[in-house]
């Protein structure tokens, strides 16, 4: 354990002097900061503005920085060497896995409650206090993002960094529309419908960590009530610890198998 935790704690060290990353979380602060202007001029209740606009910054900046960071990362050891001389310490191969999953998932918790502090303090100052229906967005999103990296472990393990990025992408915009995929899969007859039909069971459903419109209309008690009621939220926490976990596992086994 100590041996996955040391690698976690260069991993962050690594991910945190990146100056792209650093930029890149500039970015969505400013982003955040930018909504205020825009909820000057937008009609209707401006914390709504500023939570949407927000939120919607934190969820493609994150999206950004977990493709950054994992689709190239053994490719980039590799070149650098030091994943050699990371192996040939006594480490094994899953502890090096497992340790740098939770480097980066460190780097993302740190990075989100970075947004979610700006993102208060100007709730605040516009008479709304953070509530627990908003922590539970950013939380969803973050769970969201670990799995995406997890997915994105998975492909590094046997493919190059463009590739790896790409593959991860369409599975995460195919994950996000998958309610479309069932849609679509009900116009069909036949394989086309058991293909659509499978693929949606097996595609990762991100639409589960998706709750933005429910912590910004929280007036909305509709909407509340249908996307968040409490067995929704433990469902997309099972599903997240099963689907990630799943993931790693495979990555494991491919990364075992390797030839470096």
């Amino acid at each position: 354990m100590m041996k996955i935790l040391l690698i976690a704690h260069n991993t962050f060290r690594e991910t945190a002097r990146d100056h792209i990353l650093r930029l890149i979380v500039l970015l969505s602060l400013l982003v955040i900061f930018a909504s205020q202007a825009i909820a000057e001029v937008a009609l209707g209740d401006r914390t709504k503005v500023i939570s949407d606009i927000s939120l919607g910054a934190m969820d493609f900046f994150g999206t950004v920085l977990t493709l950054l960071m994992t689709t190239g990362l053994l490719y980039k050891e590799m070149q650098k060497r030091t994943l050699f001389t990371i192996l040939s310490h006594p480490v094994t191969r899953t502890q090096y896995l497992l340790g740098k999953y939770l480097g980066i998932a460190t780097t993302l918790f740190i990075c989100f409650c970075l947004m979610y502090a700006f993102l208060s303090l100007f709730l605040y100052f516009y008479g709304r206090n953070p509530s627990w229906m908003m922590i539970k967005a950013c939380f969803f999103l973050l769970l969201g993002l670990l799995l995406l990296t997890a997915i994105g472990f998975f492909f590094s393990t046997f493919l190059p960094p463009i590739s790896s990025a790409v593959a991860t992408l369409l599975i995460f915009i195919a994950g996000r529309t998958s309610y479309e995929i069932q849609y679509w899969a009900e116009s069909f007859t036949g394989l086309t419908r058991n293909c659509l039909e499978t693929a949606y069971y097996l595609l990762p459903n991100f639409t589960y960590f998706n709750i933005k419109m429910a912590a910004v209309h929280e007036d909305w008690k509709a909407i509340a009530t249908r996307e968040v009621n409490q067995d929704a939220l433990v469902y997309g926490i099972l599903y997240f610890l099963a689907y990630t976990s799943f993931i790693l596992y495979a990555s494991i086994l491919v990364f075992r198998k390797k030839n470096l």
